[in-house]
């Protein structure tokens, strides 16, 4: 008789301590969830924002290492500079759009500035410059050498001057009328050794320079350039730029002179559809090489340049070679039906050497 009072009192008290247990069970959980988060997650390192003027705090806070952009829209009233590392990231490239406020003439989004901006980190977002159609026809109209800029404005979507170790991942830039990504003077001395920027997943469209590299080794790949003037300019040394398409811009890239000249080399891209050159290159001094490229319906076009060279490529396109040095286009393929196979050389020197017809033609014309 005792043992069963004592076992019926026993589950009374079961029962009187589960009761708050269950109650509070719920708050319990949370407490040891946050008691197993890491520390360095804590506010004082992040911050989440969802208005410009929050986005402006957050980069004045140098305790903040990551900004992270949580909004689907977002009106950039004035120049975002960046003068120490961090990283903004929003929810997606299409999904959070900064949008440059044209009321108030703010023509750059973001600029980063060397050396207090390095280590700086921009991805999943667009920018968008709020800009018309560019006005292709005039352009068109104008002399091929587009340095001379006809029709730009004076926009830019990123600009980095004098920065390094700049990574820009997962970007839409559309509707500006400058630049959308502009880098320059990376590097600098003993350390142009070092990769200096990463670009990757970048979409490019209605821009006049879709990316211009005026840097030095840089690592830009998964590159999209649609209908700007320029969908990539390159004037810069030492980069590389691989597994990127080029389609339907005025000159699908334009390889220019400047302080070191264009010269690096691409590597599986496409320069197809363009309204005025697939590749173009005026004056410049140093060698530039493609390798693995599709280059269709438009022309490949040479200027006073030395050593471009061509391997292992599909050419379905007209080259054109004006005075500079040495070029040459080795084990590629043409397509005759598409124009290619068709040279005009004036003043420079052009070997074309173990190349083949897709038709399997006599292949004497395009081999010398």
């Amino acid at each position: 008789m005792l043992l069963h009072k004592i076992i019926n009192m026993k589950k009374i008290l079961f029962v009187f301590l589960l009761i708050p247990t269950l109650c509070f069970s719920q708050s319990k959980a949370s407490f040891w969830f946050s008691m197993l988060q890491p520390k360095y997650s804590s506010s004082a390192y992040v911050a989440e924002v969802s208005t410009y003027p929050e986005l402006v705090a957050a980069l004045s806070n140098t305790s903040i290492r990551q900004i992270r952009i949580i909004t689907y829209d977002m009106l950039i009233e004035d120049t975002l500079t960046i003068i120490r590392p961090v990283s903004i990231v929003g929810l997606g490239a299409g999904v959070t759009t900064l949008r440059m406020d044209t009321s108030t003439n703010m023509n750059l989004c973001f600029y980063i500035s060397g050396p207090n901006g390095n280590n700086v980190t921009l991805s999943d977002f667009t920018i968008d410059g709020l800009q018309p159609a560019i006005d292709t026809a005039t352009i068109l109209s104008a002399a091929v050498d587009i340095v001379t800029n006809v029709g730009m404005g004076d926009q830019y979507g990123i600009y980095i001057d004098g920065a390094k170790e700049i990574r820009i991942k997962n970007i839409n830039l559309k509707n500006i009328d400058g630049y959308g990504l502009f880098s320059d003077g990376l590097g600098g001395g003993s350390s142009n050794w070092q990769p200096s920027i990463f670009v990757d997943q970048i979409y490019s469209i209605n821009c006049y320079h879709a990316i211009a590299a005026i840097n030095e080794y840089g690592l830009y790949s998964n590159l999209r350039s649609i209908r700007n003037v320029s969908g990539f300019t390159y004037i810069g040394g030492n980069n590389r730029i691989s597994n990127s398409v080029f389609v339907d811009n005025v000159i699908n890239t334009y390889i220019g002179s400047g302080p070191n000249d264009g010269h690096g080399g691409f590597a599986n891209c496409s320069f197809n559809h363009a309204g005025k050159k697939a590749i173009y290159g005026n004056n410049v001094g140093v060698a530039m090489l493609f390798t693995g490229c599709d280059i269709f319906y438009s022309d490949i076009e040479a200027v006073d340049c030395w050593g471009w060279g061509f391997a292992g490529c599909t050419i379905a396109c007209s080259v054109t070679v004006t005075n500079g040095t040495q070029h040459q286009i080795s084990g590629s393929v043409f397509s005759a039906g598409e124009g290619g196979g068709t040279f005009s050389v004036t003043g420079g020197v052009l070997s074309l050497k173990n190349n083949f017809y897709n038709t399997g033609a006599s292949a004497a014309g395009i081999n010398n």
